[in-house]
Protein backbone atom coordinates (compact mmCIF):
# COMPACT_ATOMS: atom_id res chain seq x y z
CA UNK A 1 0.00 0.00 0.00
CA UNK A 2 1.04 3.74 -0.75
CA UNK A 3 -0.32 6.92 -0.72
CA UNK A 4 -0.91 9.21 -3.64
CA UNK A 5 1.13 8.49 -7.35
CA UNK A 6 2.80 5.28 -5.54
CA UNK A 7 1.69 1.93 -5.41
CA UNK A 8 -1.84 2.49 -4.06
CA UNK A 9 -3.59 -0.92 -2.94
CA UNK A 10 -2.38 -4.33 -1.92
CA UNK A 11 -1.48 -6.28 -5.13
CA UNK A 12 -3.75 -8.84 -5.26
CA UNK A 13 -2.99 -12.28 -5.32
CA UNK A 14 -4.64 -14.68 -7.60
CA UNK A 15 -3.92 -18.74 -8.01
CA UNK A 16 -3.67 -19.55 -11.75
CA UNK A 17 -3.35 -23.08 -12.52
CA UNK A 18 -2.27 -23.82 -9.24
CA UNK A 19 0.57 -21.55 -9.14
CA UNK A 20 0.39 -17.51 -7.93
CA UNK A 21 -0.27 -14.18 -9.86
CA UNK A 22 0.56 -11.29 -7.69
CA UNK A 23 -0.59 -7.76 -9.80
CA UNK A 24 0.40 -4.13 -8.34
CA UNK A 25 -3.07 -3.10 -9.62
CA UNK A 26 -4.28 -0.25 -7.78
CA UNK A 27 -2.29 3.07 -8.81
CA UNK A 28 -3.25 6.78 -7.41
CA UNK A 29 -3.01 9.99 -9.31
CA UNK A 30 -1.99 13.37 -7.25
CA UNK A 31 -2.73 15.44 -9.76
CA UNK A 32 -6.55 14.15 -10.77
CA UNK A 33 -7.49 12.03 -7.56
CA UNK A 34 -7.84 8.91 -9.14
CA UNK A 35 -6.82 5.42 -8.81
CA UNK A 36 -6.69 2.78 -12.09
CA UNK A 37 -4.81 -0.50 -12.87
CA UNK A 38 -1.75 -0.94 -14.33
CA UNK A 39 -2.51 -4.24 -15.86
CA UNK A 40 -1.58 -4.47 -19.44
CA UNK A 41 1.17 -1.36 -18.97
CA UNK A 42 -0.37 1.26 -18.72
CA UNK A 43 1.65 4.14 -18.07
CA UNK A 44 -0.29 7.20 -18.33
CA UNK A 45 -3.69 8.41 -16.14
CA UNK A 46 -6.98 7.44 -18.15
CA UNK A 47 -8.67 10.54 -16.65
CA UNK A 48 -6.17 13.07 -17.05
CA UNK A 49 -3.56 11.58 -19.23
CA UNK A 50 -0.74 12.58 -17.03
CA UNK A 51 2.54 10.50 -17.78
CA UNK A 52 3.40 8.17 -14.73
CA UNK A 53 6.83 7.17 -15.89
CA UNK A 54 8.53 9.73 -14.25
CA UNK A 55 10.85 8.61 -11.40
CA UNK A 56 8.98 7.61 -8.45
CA UNK A 57 9.44 10.24 -5.60
CA UNK A 58 9.75 7.65 -2.86
CA UNK A 59 12.23 4.90 -4.56
CA UNK A 60 15.63 6.80 -2.67
CA UNK A 61 13.90 6.41 0.89
CA UNK A 62 12.58 2.82 -0.03
CA UNK A 63 15.92 1.86 -1.61
CA UNK A 64 17.81 3.08 1.92
CA UNK A 65 15.41 1.21 3.72
CA UNK A 66 15.21 -2.01 1.67
CA UNK A 67 18.37 -2.32 -0.83
CA UNK A 68 21.08 -4.14 1.68
CA UNK A 69 18.20 -6.29 2.97
CA UNK A 70 17.51 -7.23 -0.73
CA UNK A 71 21.11 -7.36 -1.23
CA UNK A 72 21.97 -10.01 1.40
CA UNK A 73 19.21 -11.92 0.50
CA UNK A 74 19.98 -12.55 -2.62
CA UNK A 75 23.60 -13.53 -1.86
CA UNK A 76 21.55 -15.89 0.42
CA UNK A 77 20.12 -17.56 -2.44
CA UNK A 78 23.50 -17.64 -4.51
CA UNK A 79 25.11 -19.40 -1.90
CA UNK A 80 22.33 -21.96 -1.52
CA UNK A 81 22.29 -22.35 -5.21
CA UNK A 82 26.26 -22.32 -5.56
CA UNK A 83 25.92 -25.70 -2.50
CA UNK A 84 27.02 -28.89 -3.81
CA UNK A 85 24.28 -31.71 -3.21
CA UNK A 86 25.65 -33.74 -0.62
CA UNK A 87 27.52 -36.94 -1.41
CA UNK A 88 29.04 -38.34 1.72
CA UNK A 89 27.38 -37.87 5.47
CA UNK A 90 24.06 -38.58 7.11
CA UNK A 91 22.33 -42.02 6.16
CA UNK A 92 19.84 -41.93 2.88
CA UNK A 93 16.49 -41.05 3.76
CA UNK A 94 14.56 -45.13 2.94
CA UNK A 95 12.58 -44.93 -0.12
CA UNK A 96 9.36 -45.93 1.99
CA UNK A 97 9.50 -42.89 4.39
CA UNK A 98 10.82 -40.33 1.35
CA UNK A 99 7.18 -39.42 0.63
CA UNK A 100 6.01 -38.54 4.02
CA UNK A 101 9.72 -37.07 5.11
CA UNK A 102 10.03 -34.93 1.68
CA UNK A 103 7.88 -34.76 -0.89
CA UNK A 104 4.62 -34.22 1.17
CA UNK A 105 6.14 -31.66 3.34
CA UNK A 106 8.01 -29.94 0.09
CA UNK A 107 4.05 -29.33 -1.66
CA UNK A 108 3.13 -27.52 1.59
CA UNK A 109 5.69 -25.24 2.26
CA UNK A 110 5.04 -23.75 -1.53
CA UNK A 111 1.38 -23.46 -0.61
CA UNK A 112 3.07 -21.81 2.73
CA UNK A 113 5.22 -19.25 1.00
CA UNK A 114 2.97 -18.41 -1.65
CA UNK A 115 0.25 -17.31 0.55
CA UNK A 116 2.95 -15.96 3.00
CA UNK A 117 4.45 -13.60 0.21
CA UNK A 118 0.27 -12.52 -0.84
CA UNK A 119 0.17 -11.37 2.98
CA UNK A 120 3.71 -9.93 3.36
CA UNK A 121 3.28 -7.23 0.22
CA UNK A 122 -0.23 -6.48 1.43
CA UNK A 123 0.55 -5.67 5.07
CA UNK A 124 2.22 -2.32 4.91
CA UNK A 125 2.63 1.11 3.25
CA UNK A 126 6.38 0.72 1.66
CA UNK A 127 6.80 4.16 1.25
CA UNK A 128 6.67 4.28 4.96
CA UNK A 129 9.34 2.20 6.18
CA UNK A 130 9.84 3.72 9.59
CA UNK A 131 6.31 2.44 10.41
CA UNK A 132 5.71 -0.71 12.87
CA UNK A 133 3.89 -2.55 10.30
CA UNK A 134 5.95 -2.14 7.71
CA UNK A 135 9.10 -3.11 9.92
CA UNK A 136 7.31 -5.91 11.03
CA UNK A 137 6.25 -7.10 6.89
CA UNK A 138 10.13 -6.12 5.76
CA UNK A 139 11.30 -8.41 8.93
CA UNK A 140 8.72 -11.13 7.59
CA UNK A 141 10.01 -10.82 3.82
CA UNK A 142 13.56 -11.17 5.03
CA UNK A 143 12.83 -13.87 6.83
CA UNK A 144 10.48 -16.06 4.29
CA UNK A 145 13.86 -15.22 1.88
CA UNK A 146 15.91 -17.26 4.53
CA UNK A 147 13.98 -19.72 5.49
CA UNK A 148 13.88 -20.75 2.04
CA UNK A 149 17.05 -20.40 0.98
CA UNK A 150 18.01 -23.14 4.71
CA UNK A 151 15.55 -25.31 3.08
CA UNK A 152 16.80 -25.64 0.00
CA UNK A 153 20.45 -26.52 2.11
CA UNK A 154 18.68 -28.96 3.98
CA UNK A 155 17.68 -30.74 0.97
CA UNK A 156 20.88 -30.45 -0.68
CA UNK A 157 22.13 -32.27 2.70
CA UNK A 158 19.59 -34.62 2.76
CA UNK A 159 20.56 -37.74 0.86
CA UNK A 160 17.34 -39.00 -0.53
CA UNK A 161 17.07 -42.86 -2.32
CA UNK A 162 19.36 -43.62 -5.44
CA UNK A 163 16.28 -44.15 -7.70
CA UNK A 164 14.73 -40.77 -6.75
CA UNK A 165 17.66 -39.06 -7.26
CA UNK A 166 16.10 -36.94 -10.47
CA UNK A 167 13.35 -35.79 -8.45
CA UNK A 168 14.85 -34.57 -5.54
CA UNK A 169 17.31 -32.40 -7.56
CA UNK A 170 14.80 -31.15 -9.52
CA UNK A 171 12.54 -30.33 -6.72
CA UNK A 172 15.58 -28.86 -4.96
CA UNK A 173 16.59 -26.54 -7.60
CA UNK A 174 12.63 -25.19 -8.12
CA UNK A 175 12.73 -24.41 -4.97
CA UNK A 176 15.75 -21.88 -5.19
CA UNK A 177 14.28 -20.11 -7.97
CA UNK A 178 11.09 -20.38 -6.51
CA UNK A 179 12.84 -18.04 -3.65
CA UNK A 180 14.82 -15.94 -6.68
CA UNK A 181 11.36 -15.02 -7.91
CA UNK A 182 9.69 -13.98 -4.34
CA UNK A 183 12.24 -11.95 -3.87
CA UNK A 184 11.96 -10.30 -7.12
CA UNK A 185 9.05 -9.11 -6.17
CA UNK A 186 10.22 -7.52 -2.75
CA UNK A 187 12.59 -5.85 -5.67
CA UNK A 188 10.07 -4.03 -7.02
CA UNK A 189 10.13 -1.89 -3.93
CA UNK A 190 13.30 0.10 -4.80
CA UNK A 191 12.95 0.12 -8.84
CA UNK A 192 13.45 3.86 -10.20
CA UNK A 193 10.22 4.04 -12.20
CA UNK A 194 6.64 2.49 -12.12
CA UNK A 195 7.95 1.09 -15.85
CA UNK A 196 10.39 -0.57 -14.52
CA UNK A 197 8.81 -1.71 -11.93
CA UNK A 198 6.03 -3.13 -14.10
CA UNK A 199 8.80 -4.88 -16.13
CA UNK A 200 10.28 -6.59 -13.35
CA UNK A 201 7.63 -7.67 -11.77
CA UNK A 202 6.71 -9.42 -14.97
CA UNK A 203 10.01 -10.64 -14.87
CA UNK A 204 9.55 -12.49 -12.04
CA UNK A 205 5.71 -14.03 -12.24
CA UNK A 206 7.40 -15.56 -15.16
CA UNK A 207 10.01 -17.32 -13.13
CA UNK A 208 7.25 -18.19 -10.77
CA UNK A 209 5.37 -19.31 -13.32
CA UNK A 210 8.51 -21.42 -14.53
CA UNK A 211 8.96 -23.08 -10.68
CA UNK A 212 5.23 -23.62 -10.87
CA UNK A 213 5.99 -25.88 -13.64
CA UNK A 214 9.03 -27.34 -13.22
CA UNK A 215 7.58 -28.75 -9.95
CA UNK A 216 4.45 -30.12 -11.71
CA UNK A 217 7.15 -31.65 -14.05
CA UNK A 218 9.16 -33.22 -11.26
CA UNK A 219 6.06 -34.56 -9.84
CA UNK A 220 4.86 -35.91 -12.80
CA UNK A 221 7.89 -37.54 -13.91
CA UNK A 222 7.72 -39.44 -10.44
CA UNK A 223 4.77 -40.35 -11.19
CA UNK A 224 4.96 -42.04 -14.17
CA UNK A 225 8.13 -44.05 -13.43
CA UNK A 226 7.74 -44.85 -9.86
CA UNK A 227 7.15 -48.63 -10.10
CA UNK A 228 10.38 -48.65 -11.43
CA UNK A 229 12.01 -46.90 -8.67
CA UNK A 230 10.20 -49.75 -6.17
CA UNK A 231 11.74 -52.58 -8.29
CA UNK A 232 8.68 -53.46 -10.64
CA UNK A 233 10.08 -53.97 -13.75
CA UNK A 234 8.29 -51.13 -16.41
CA UNK A 235 8.39 -50.48 -19.64
CA UNK A 236 8.75 -47.52 -21.97
CA UNK A 237 4.98 -47.74 -22.65
CA UNK A 238 3.57 -48.60 -19.48
CA UNK A 239 5.31 -45.23 -17.94
CA UNK A 240 4.51 -43.16 -20.95
CA UNK A 241 1.05 -43.94 -20.52
CA UNK A 242 0.99 -43.27 -16.89
CA UNK A 243 2.36 -39.73 -17.43
CA UNK A 244 0.76 -36.81 -17.39
CA UNK A 245 3.51 -35.50 -19.44
CA UNK A 246 5.33 -36.10 -23.16
CA UNK A 247 7.46 -38.43 -21.21
CA UNK A 248 10.53 -38.44 -23.65
CA UNK A 249 10.34 -34.97 -24.58
CA UNK A 250 10.72 -34.02 -20.84
CA UNK A 251 12.88 -36.24 -19.83
CA UNK A 252 15.60 -35.33 -22.30
CA UNK A 253 14.83 -31.83 -23.31
CA UNK A 254 18.76 -31.80 -25.03
CA UNK A 255 17.17 -34.16 -27.92
CA UNK A 256 14.03 -31.51 -28.54
CA UNK A 257 15.73 -30.58 -31.42
CA UNK A 258 16.89 -33.57 -33.03
CA UNK A 259 13.57 -35.76 -32.11
CA UNK A 260 11.28 -32.85 -34.25
CA UNK A 261 14.34 -32.73 -37.12
CA UNK A 262 14.67 -36.15 -37.33
CA UNK A 263 12.60 -38.74 -34.86
CA UNK A 264 14.37 -41.77 -36.14
CA UNK A 265 17.86 -40.21 -35.24
CA UNK A 266 16.65 -39.33 -31.80
CA UNK A 267 14.69 -42.66 -31.20
CA UNK A 268 17.73 -44.99 -29.61
CA UNK A 269 17.85 -42.78 -27.14
CA UNK A 270 14.72 -43.76 -26.03
CA UNK A 271 15.74 -46.90 -24.60
CA UNK A 272 16.61 -44.80 -21.27
CA UNK A 273 13.71 -43.03 -20.67
CA UNK A 274 12.90 -44.68 -17.88
CA UNK A 275 15.74 -45.34 -16.09
CA UNK A 276 16.70 -41.57 -17.01
CA UNK A 277 13.58 -40.22 -15.43
CA UNK A 278 14.63 -41.82 -12.17
CA UNK A 279 18.40 -41.37 -11.08
CA UNK A 280 19.48 -38.95 -13.62
CA UNK A 281 20.45 -35.47 -12.55
CA UNK A 282 18.43 -33.93 -15.63
CA UNK A 283 20.58 -30.58 -14.83
CA UNK A 284 24.13 -32.12 -14.67
CA UNK A 285 23.23 -34.44 -17.91
CA UNK A 286 22.46 -30.79 -19.69
CA UNK A 287 25.49 -29.33 -18.38
CA UNK A 288 27.74 -31.93 -19.47
CA UNK A 289 26.37 -32.23 -23.03
CA UNK A 290 27.12 -28.45 -23.17
CA UNK A 291 31.02 -28.97 -21.92
CA UNK A 292 31.11 -32.59 -24.65
CA UNK A 293 29.56 -29.62 -27.34
CA UNK A 294 32.63 -26.89 -25.92
CA UNK A 295 35.17 -29.39 -26.51
CA UNK A 296 34.13 -30.06 -29.99
CA UNK A 297 33.43 -26.93 -30.92
CA UNK A 298 37.47 -25.89 -29.34
CA UNK A 299 38.79 -28.14 -31.56
CA UNK A 300 37.17 -27.21 -34.52
CA UNK A 301 38.04 -23.61 -33.74
CA UNK A 302 41.46 -24.90 -34.38
CA UNK A 303 41.61 -27.61 -36.55
CA UNK A 304 38.90 -28.02 -38.93
CA UNK A 305 40.43 -31.56 -40.04
CA UNK A 306 40.65 -32.91 -36.48
CA UNK A 307 37.93 -35.89 -37.20
CA UNK A 308 41.03 -37.39 -40.19
CA UNK A 309 38.22 -39.55 -42.09
CA UNK A 310 35.46 -40.55 -39.55
CA UNK A 311 36.43 -43.92 -39.71
CA UNK A 312 37.53 -44.19 -35.85
CA UNK A 313 34.92 -41.15 -34.53
CA UNK A 314 32.08 -43.59 -36.03
CA UNK A 315 33.51 -46.90 -35.24
CA UNK A 316 34.21 -45.93 -31.13
CA UNK A 317 30.21 -43.91 -30.93
CA UNK A 318 29.19 -46.93 -32.17
CA UNK A 319 31.15 -49.45 -30.00
CA UNK A 320 30.34 -47.37 -26.95
CA UNK A 321 27.04 -46.97 -27.57
CA UNK A 322 26.06 -50.86 -27.52
CA UNK A 323 28.86 -50.98 -24.13
CA UNK A 324 26.13 -48.20 -22.96
CA UNK A 325 22.94 -49.85 -24.08
CA UNK A 326 24.25 -53.52 -22.44
CA UNK A 327 25.43 -51.95 -19.37
CA UNK A 328 22.13 -50.12 -18.94
CA UNK A 329 20.36 -53.03 -18.68
CA UNK A 330 22.30 -54.64 -16.56
CA UNK A 331 21.96 -51.37 -13.69
CA UNK A 332 18.09 -51.78 -14.29
CA UNK A 333 18.22 -55.48 -13.36
CA UNK A 334 20.18 -54.53 -10.53
CA UNK A 335 18.23 -52.08 -9.08
CA UNK A 336 15.02 -54.50 -9.47
CA UNK A 337 16.61 -56.65 -7.13
CA UNK A 338 18.27 -54.77 -4.63
CA UNK A 339 14.44 -52.96 -4.35
CA UNK A 340 12.85 -56.46 -3.66
CA UNK A 341 15.13 -58.64 -2.66
CA UNK A 342 16.16 -59.19 1.03
CA UNK A 343 20.16 -60.16 0.50
CA UNK A 344 20.96 -58.48 -2.65
CA UNK A 345 25.03 -59.25 -2.25
CA UNK A 346 24.78 -60.31 -6.14
CA UNK A 347 22.84 -57.43 -7.14
CA UNK A 348 24.91 -54.81 -5.85
CA UNK A 349 28.27 -56.43 -7.29
CA UNK A 350 26.81 -56.26 -10.55
CA UNK A 351 26.22 -52.48 -9.93
CA UNK A 352 29.59 -51.83 -8.63
CA UNK A 353 30.77 -53.71 -12.09
CA UNK A 354 28.37 -51.77 -14.39
CA UNK A 355 30.29 -48.57 -13.00
CA UNK A 356 33.82 -50.15 -13.65
CA UNK A 357 32.75 -51.24 -17.41
CA UNK A 358 30.72 -48.25 -18.24
CA UNK A 359 34.17 -46.57 -17.19
CA UNK A 360 36.10 -48.69 -18.87
CA UNK A 361 33.77 -48.86 -21.92
CA UNK A 362 31.60 -45.97 -22.89
CA UNK A 363 33.70 -43.42 -20.82
CA UNK A 364 37.30 -44.30 -21.91
CA UNK A 365 36.36 -44.39 -25.48
CA UNK A 366 33.44 -40.96 -25.76
CA UNK A 367 35.82 -39.33 -23.77
CA UNK A 368 39.29 -39.92 -25.49
CA UNK A 369 37.29 -38.67 -28.72
CA UNK A 370 36.65 -35.85 -26.78
CA UNK A 371 40.26 -35.28 -25.46
CA UNK A 372 41.40 -35.67 -29.29
CA UNK A 373 39.23 -32.77 -30.23
CA UNK A 374 40.16 -30.56 -27.68
CA UNK A 375 43.92 -30.91 -28.21
CA UNK A 376 43.33 -30.56 -31.81
CA UNK A 377 42.43 -26.64 -30.99
CA UNK A 378 46.15 -26.03 -29.99
CA UNK A 379 47.58 -28.76 -32.38
CA UNK A 380 46.77 -28.09 -36.53
CA UNK A 381 48.47 -31.47 -37.32
CA UNK A 382 46.19 -33.64 -34.89
CA UNK A 383 43.88 -35.73 -36.31
CA UNK A 384 41.22 -38.42 -34.65
CA UNK A 385 43.08 -41.90 -36.45
CA UNK A 386 44.20 -45.12 -35.08
CA UNK A 387 47.62 -44.04 -33.24
CA UNK A 388 46.37 -40.10 -31.49
CA UNK A 389 43.23 -42.83 -30.49
CA UNK A 390 45.16 -45.56 -28.57
CA UNK A 391 47.58 -42.79 -27.24
CA UNK A 392 44.46 -41.13 -25.91
CA UNK A 393 42.56 -43.66 -24.71
CA UNK A 394 43.81 -44.81 -21.32
CA UNK A 395 41.08 -44.42 -18.25
CA UNK A 396 43.54 -42.50 -15.72
CA UNK A 397 44.41 -39.96 -18.51
CA UNK A 398 40.80 -39.32 -19.85
CA UNK A 399 39.07 -38.77 -16.51
CA UNK A 400 42.34 -36.27 -15.73
CA UNK A 401 41.86 -34.05 -18.62
CA UNK A 402 38.21 -33.99 -17.98
CA UNK A 403 38.54 -33.21 -14.98
CA UNK A 404 40.75 -30.36 -15.51
CA UNK A 405 38.99 -29.03 -18.55
CA UNK A 406 35.06 -29.67 -17.95
CA UNK A 407 35.07 -30.71 -14.52
CA UNK A 408 31.08 -31.18 -14.67
CA UNK A 409 31.85 -34.23 -17.13
CA UNK A 410 33.70 -36.31 -13.79
CA UNK A 411 31.45 -34.47 -10.78
CA UNK A 412 30.47 -37.41 -8.31
CA UNK A 413 32.73 -40.03 -9.53
CA UNK A 414 34.51 -41.68 -6.57
CA UNK A 415 38.40 -42.70 -7.28
CA UNK A 416 38.04 -45.71 -5.36
CA UNK A 417 35.15 -47.01 -7.63
CA UNK A 418 36.47 -46.31 -10.78
CA UNK A 419 39.61 -47.60 -9.68
CA UNK A 420 38.35 -50.89 -7.96
CA UNK A 421 38.99 -53.37 -10.60
CA UNK A 422 42.79 -52.72 -10.41
CA UNK A 423 44.47 -53.17 -7.24
CA UNK A 424 42.07 -52.87 -5.16
CA UNK A 425 40.05 -55.07 -2.81
CA UNK A 426 36.52 -54.73 -2.68
CA UNK A 427 33.99 -56.48 0.13
CA UNK A 428 30.28 -56.79 -0.15
CA UNK A 429 28.14 -57.62 3.08
CA UNK A 430 24.29 -57.45 3.42
CA UNK A 431 24.28 -53.76 3.92
CA UNK A 432 27.72 -52.75 2.73
CA UNK A 433 30.53 -52.47 0.18
CA UNK A 434 33.72 -52.31 1.55
CA UNK A 435 36.50 -50.92 -0.86
CA UNK A 436 40.02 -50.58 0.02
CA UNK A 437 43.31 -49.57 -1.92
CA UNK A 438 45.88 -52.07 -1.73
CA UNK A 439 48.50 -49.92 -0.49
CA UNK A 440 52.36 -50.23 -0.83
CA UNK A 441 54.72 -51.38 1.84
CA UNK A 442 54.23 -48.55 4.57
CA UNK A 443 51.59 -46.85 3.23
CA UNK A 444 48.28 -45.57 4.37
CA UNK A 445 45.56 -47.46 3.37
CA UNK A 446 42.70 -46.31 2.15
CA UNK A 447 39.32 -47.56 1.98
CA UNK A 448 35.60 -46.30 1.86
CA UNK A 449 32.36 -47.77 2.91
CA UNK A 450 29.75 -46.96 0.89
CA UNK A 451 25.69 -48.63 1.19
CA UNK A 452 24.13 -50.12 -1.65
CA UNK A 453 22.49 -46.64 -2.90
CA UNK A 454 25.81 -45.30 -2.72
CA UNK A 455 26.61 -47.79 -5.40
CA UNK A 456 23.11 -47.56 -7.46
CA UNK A 457 24.05 -44.05 -7.33
CA UNK A 458 27.55 -44.21 -8.88
CA UNK A 459 26.61 -46.63 -11.33
CA UNK A 460 23.50 -44.26 -12.48
CA UNK A 461 26.13 -41.23 -12.58
CA UNK A 462 28.61 -43.31 -14.63
CA UNK A 463 25.72 -43.90 -17.04
CA UNK A 464 24.58 -40.32 -17.11
CA UNK A 465 27.81 -39.35 -18.31
CA UNK A 466 28.44 -41.83 -21.29
CA UNK A 467 24.91 -41.23 -22.32
CA UNK A 468 25.14 -36.85 -21.87
CA UNK A 469 28.61 -37.18 -24.31
CA UNK A 470 26.99 -39.55 -27.19
CA UNK A 471 23.81 -37.44 -27.40
CA UNK A 472 26.39 -34.39 -27.98
CA UNK A 473 28.56 -36.23 -30.24
CA UNK A 474 25.89 -38.01 -32.38
CA UNK A 475 23.85 -34.49 -32.21
CA UNK A 476 27.28 -32.82 -33.61
CA UNK A 477 27.35 -35.72 -36.46
CA UNK A 478 24.20 -35.44 -37.53
CA UNK A 479 24.33 -31.28 -37.87
CA UNK A 480 27.75 -31.00 -39.15
CA UNK A 481 29.05 -29.70 -42.01
CA UNK A 482 30.27 -32.86 -43.53
CA UNK A 483 27.02 -33.86 -45.65
CA UNK A 484 28.65 -37.58 -47.08
CA UNK A 485 30.31 -38.35 -43.70
CA UNK A 486 27.27 -37.29 -41.57
CA UNK A 487 24.71 -39.46 -43.89
CA UNK A 488 27.05 -42.02 -43.63
CA UNK A 489 26.55 -42.26 -39.78
CA UNK A 490 22.98 -41.70 -39.97
CA UNK A 491 22.36 -44.76 -41.67
CA UNK A 492 24.70 -46.97 -38.71
CA UNK A 493 23.17 -44.71 -36.08
CA UNK A 494 20.05 -45.68 -37.58
CA UNK A 495 20.79 -49.74 -38.18
CA UNK A 496 22.19 -49.72 -35.02
CA UNK A 497 25.29 -52.03 -36.74
CA UNK A 498 28.44 -52.33 -35.06
CA UNK A 499 31.58 -53.29 -36.79
CA UNK A 500 34.20 -54.96 -35.83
Amino acid sequence: MCESSDLADSPPATRVDGGLRFSFSMFGCEECGRTYTLDGGVTQCPGCGSPHDEPDIHVDARAEAYGEGLRLAAETLRNADRRDFSSRGPTRVEHGRYQSDVTEPLIRHFQEWIDEVSRIMGSADWDKPSEPETFTAWQSATSLIDSIAAYAIDLKRLRPPATLLSFHRASTRTVIRFGQACLGFFETLTKESRTVALAHMAHNQRALDRAGSSISLATSLLGAVYPWTTGESLSLAEASARSEVPLRREVFPELRVLARADPEAAAPFWQLTVMSAAVHDTDRRLRRVAASRSLIQGGLSGNLEWTGHSVVLFREIMRAWKQLLAQSSRLSQAVQVVQTVVRAEQAIEDALDVSMKLLEGPLKRLGAILCVAHKAKLDMTLTLDEESYESACHLSDVLDYLDANAPVLTQGLNKLIRNASAHYDTEVSEEWVQISHVARPGAARQSTRLSYDDVIEHSANALELATAISVALVDWILESQMPLASSDFHQMWLDQRIDA
